[in-house]
């Protein structure tokens, strides 16, 4: 793999919210039907929270240079061309927004009902300089989530929110697009962390 390089001034990506090539975007389709099936809601919280923790290992030992530090990495499995160029502050952000996305969606869901919203890719980008905080903020919401989760009843919900990329999605798949979600971004911050020299990051290929 190549390693990653500092972002140049203008690096050449493809715009917020252009999706995934259309090969992937099948297998993600597919892999991701297969999650869904396979993963009960207990096994989906442990992931959610066990990513969050690594990942919240890994900001909490950054200075403030090298988390807000911007680096242009390979693309990996299930981000947009968009996202290569980001820094560790800015990945965090996103996975906030999402998140907090997430819990709303289910909460109307396990109510019954949708959100009177469009999700798009685009609009969940995170900002360019995140405001100080947001480790402390990503914990908070983790922990809010897993609140949710366990205030919840059954997850198979009637009410169904659509999905850009995986159609409409019930409270259940949701939940495990969050866990997926949290790995697909920590192996994203594991390879930033590379590009700013981090080190000891033994499972960055997990």
């Amino acid at each position: 793999m190549a390693r990653a390089m500092n972002v140049p001034s203008s690096p050449s990506l493809q715009p917020p919210g252009a999706g995934l090539p259309f090969a992937e975007l099948l297998l993600a389709r597919v892999g991701f039907a297969v999650q869904r099936r396979l993963m009960s809601p207990v096994q989906a919280l442990k992931r959610f929270q066990t990513e969050a923790v690594r990942i919240c290992d890994i900001g909490g030992g950054l200075t403030d240079e090298q988390a807000a530090r911007v680096v242009v990495i390979p693309r990996i499995f299930g981000i947009e061309d968009s996202s290569r160029a980001c820094s560790i502050n800015m990945t965090i952000d996103h996975l906030v927004i999402v998140d907090e996305l997430i819990i709303g969606l289910m909460e109307a869901l396990l109510a019954g009902r949708t959100l009177p919203i469009e999700i798009s890719t685009a609009n969940v980008k995170p900002s360019a300089k995140p405001k100080p905080g947001v480790l402390e903020r990503f914990a908070e919401v983790v922990e809010g989530y897993g609140r949710v989760i366990a205030n919840a009843g059954s997850l198979k919900t009637a009410a169904k929110q659509h999905h850009p990329w995986f159609g409409p999605l019930d409270a259940h798949g949701w939940h495990c697009l969050a866990a997926v979600h949290h790995t697909i971004h920590r192996r994203q911050i594991e390879r930033i962390m590379k590009g700013i020299g981090g080190v000891g990051l033994e499972a960055v290929d997990s």
